[in-house]
């Protein structure tokens, strides 16, 4: 959050989070952020705080 529009890629994201190497591609990422848009947004369908990059990562804001 001290970083908005700034695009974090999902293996920044699990290597800060579990503190561990991350290694290959999976829905890890996915659904945690699906569950934290459950939680936060008004519209998880359409976020407006934590943002999909395609291709990237993602981003806090728009």
């Amino acid at each position: 959050m001290n970083n908005p529009k700034r695009v974090f890629t999902k293996k920044a994201i699990f290597e800060a989070v579990w503190e561990d190497e991350y290694l290959y591609d999976s829905n890890t990422i996915m659904v945690y952020i699906s569950k934290l848009r459950d939680y936060i947004e008004e519209d998880s369908k359409n976020p407006q705080f934590i943002i999909t990059v395609r291709g990237l990562g993602y981003k806090f804001g728009k």
